[in-house]
């Protein structure tokens, strides 16, 4: 039986790998259309910092590797156009010979499967306006584009730079752009910086920029970008040498249009808990594919490598022939701004209120360590942390905070909670590790529960 993989990222090398564990004996052909495979693309910007020195450093595994010690067939440089579902084909083009297996020189190629497992990831939204497709237009999305911004930044004629696009990638790219010496500007369409946060942390995290030296403009929409500047509908232009675009990315579906799978409500493909598509014998996994909510119990698009690689896992090993299922996920993410940490897991109160639920949110503020031994920078708090929960039933449904890098880590305790579905009273009584130099008696986590609890009955109602 053979399997093939559409793409080498987080998602397809890990379906791989589990797929070759569950079954030895099984045929393992990987496509990728780029040079690398199991790559940590969440590096690009430390990369393009110069804090991850070489690009080689974000390769887990070469195809070689796989080839080798694992029996995998990687083949790079190799581009999936169509898949045709009725006969069990994809068709695609080796756009990279000089990296591609199995073959002498390019051209298109048509490749059988018996199962298929579709990790395409993500793509860029591209930036519609006139002068997008300049030279000195940047995007964020593979080690090749990363290569040719950092190359970019290596000549050293770029003093002033604009990054339009304040979510994670947007934020990240500022500090990286600083650690070089530039002028940086963050250009935000939006009211705030990191949407996906509530209000608070978005205010501390355009707090820290410019405290660091990078200026933010939000409600700016860009309408054009030239040689020296982008132009801006509300306040003219704003100078710059580079411009990197950060707004924002969705599945990388191209290839399925022929086969017309179902689509989930976020726009990527719908999955069962088996991670199988409405197509037969096609799995998905990674960026293109849906998760589902470990609060709401709904399908959620959540496009992070530690999803990919654990959705990748269960498709790999389900497309190898083993019952398996996807656990839901509480939705995790982890973010550092120069000197300053945010996180968040579960839901933010609006996103509970849109959903049905009656939130209640309460929080606490103070050192994550004994403030003798470890001082706090600036008038940002050493950590603070707001927990929200629902009004009827008690149950925890999110949780968010920020501060030194020390306390960030207490998000993975919150996401456990949540993914077990725990209660206020659960988390207000949690045993967590202490001593001094290392953390508080009273663990913010657990006192910000506590507080929480106190709006709530003894039931766990209010």
């Amino acid at each position: 039986m053979r399997l093939v993989i559409i793409g080498g990222g987080a998602a397809g090398m890990s379906a791989a790998a589990q797929a070759r564990r569950t079954d030895p004996g099984l045929e393992i052909v990987v496509l990728e259309q780029s040079e690398h495979v199991s790559t940590g693309l969440c590096g690009l910007p430390y990369f393009v910092a110069g804090l991850i020195r070489d690009a080689s450093q974000l390769v887990a595994h070469t195809p070689e590797y796989f080839r080798q010690e694992r029996r995998i067939d990687v083949r790079t440089g190799h581009r999936v156009e169509a898949v045709n579902a009725s006969s069990r084909t994809v068709t695609g083009n080796i756009v990279s010979s000089r990296t591609a297996t199995g073959n002498s020189g390019g051209g298109p190629f048509e490749l059988r499967y018996d199962r298929l497992v579709v990790a395409t990831g993500a793509k860029p939204v591209p930036l519609d306006v006139p002068g997008a497709d300049r030279e000195n237009v940047f995007y964020l999305r593979t080690v090749a584009d990363g290569i040719r911004l950092r190359a970019s930044l290596e000549q050293g004629t770029a003093r002033r730079a604009a990054v339009i696009g304040g979510g994670f990638i947007g934020v990240e790219l500022a500090e990286a752009l600083r650690r070089w010496k530039l002028d940086v500007t963050v250009i935000e369409q939006g009211g705030r910086l990191l949407p996906a946060f509530d209000p608070w942390i978005s205010d501390l995290v355009a707090q820290e920029l410019r405290a660091q030296g990078v200026t933010v403009l939000t409600n700016h929409t860009v309408a054009g970008l030239e040689s020296g500047a982008v132009q801006t509908r509300q306040g003219g232009p704003v100078a710059a040498d580079l411009t990197v675009v950060a707004v924002g990315s969705r599945p990388d579906l191209d290839l399925l249009k022929r086969a017309r799978p179902e689509l989930g409500r976020t726009g990527a493909l719908a999955v069962s808990r088996q991670l199988q598509t409405s197509l037969p014998f096609v799995w998905a996994a990674g960026d293109c594919a849906e998760s589902r909510s470990a609060v709401t119990g709904r399908a959620a698009h959540v496009p992070l490598g530690t999803v990919a690689n654990l959705a990748g896992r269960v498709a790999g090993e389900a497309a190898a022939g083993r019952r398996t299922e996807a656990l839901p996920l509480a939705g995790t993410y982890l973010l550092q701004v120069f000197d300053l940490a945010v996180a968040r897991t579960g839901l933010s109160e609006a996103e509970a209120r849109a959903h049905g639920f009656a939130p209640v949110t309460a929080g606490v503020s103070g050192p994550v360590n004994v403030p003798v031994l470890y001082g706090t920078a600036g008038d940002v708090p050493a950590f603070e942390v707001r927990l929200t929960a629902d009004a009827r039933t008690g149950r925890l449904l999110g949780a968010q905070l920020a501060g030194h890098r020390d306390g960030a880590r207490r998000i993975d305790v919150a996401a456990a909670l949540l993914t077990r579905g725990a209660l206020v009273r659960d988390a207000a009584g949690l045993d967590l590790g202490y001593t001094p130099p290392l953390g508080v008696a009273r663990d913010p986590l657990v006192q910000a529960a506590q507080r929480l609890l106190s709006e709530l009955d003894v039931s766990g109602r209010r």
